[in-house]
């Protein structure tokens, strides 16, 4: 079965609504008055939810007031990744507590894959899942399986890229719903007409797609606020408004405008 089958992604659906629920009572317990660092929360959220559902392995984010170690090493890299790709080659003479700084932090994902590695050999589970795929995976032609060395590398890419641009997408759906409150409301009364106001199990997942003004939304956020960090966004010719850029250091594209992409990476 592949590891993202419609039948294995179904199956991860327990594990999704747990780290789901968690944030929920964290919300609900700091009550209406306590400020919530929402873009903190929805790392949290997708950083949790894609280790517990493809590696079986718990950074357990909502039970520590400080993001994970792994977080902030990611963010930090991520950073001086982008600044480095903008440097002349020869500048990077002048930047030795960057770079060093840059190792460090790669040295702190390295090791948090390899910890997850460690953990399930150690512990084996049975699951069929990504961790499970590349550790026990071999290849048809040459018969070999994937060094420890690559099984880190692709754990590191998936953790990065398989959160991040979802939790992007999901603060600027809750800042854009926020102040937007009549499509807020028509959302809520969509969620609630449609799924219901009970205990959500996998089988209403297929009435998601009814859920119009979500998925208005959904689509909206990506092209109003495309939460890609690594977009660049130039003016067309026929086009002079500037970008508008957010506190997190992502440019987004004005709605409504012609914009062409290229991504940086």
């Amino acid at each position: 079965m592949p590891a993202f089958g419609p039948a294995s992604i179904q199956g991860m659906f327990t594990e999704m609504h747990e780290i789901a629920s968690q944030l929920a009572l964290k919300w609900a317990r700091h009550g209406s008055d306590t400020p919530i660092m929402v873009t903190d929360d929805f790392t949290r959220l997708t950083l949790d939810t894609l280790a517990l559902c493809t590696m079986n392995f718990r950074f357990n984010s909502y039970y520590h007031d400080e993001l994970h170690p792994f977080i902030n090493a990611m963010g930090d890299f991520l950073t001086e990744s982008g600044s480095r790709a903008m440097r002349p080659a020869l500048a990077s003479v002048f930047y030795g507590r960057a770079t060093r700084k840059y190792w460090d932090n790669i040295e702190v994902l390295r090791q948090t894959a390899q910890g997850v590695v460690d953990t399930r050999r150690k512990q084996p589970t049975g699951r069929k899942d990504l961790l499970s795929a590349m550790l026990d995976g071999v290849d048809s032609k040459t018969g070999q399986k994937l060094s420890d060395s690559s099984i880190i590398d692709n754990l590191i890419t998936f953790l990065i890229a398989g959160h991040e641009t979802t939790s992007g997408l999901l603060s600027f759906a809750f800042y854009l719903l926020i102040k937007h409150p009549d499509a807020y409301r028509k959302a809520q009364d969509e969620v609630d007409n449609v799924i219901g106001k009970g205990a959500i199990a996998v089988e209403q997942m297929n009435k998601v797609r009814r859920l119009l003004t979500f998925r208005f939304y959904q689509k909206a956020t990506t092209n109003m606020r495309g939460p890609v960090a690594s977009l660049h966004c130039g003016r067309s010719p026929r086009d002079t408004a500037p970008l508008s850029h957010d506190s997190h250091g992502v440019t987004s594209c004005q709605p409504g405008r012609r914009y062409r992409r290229q991504v940086l990476c």
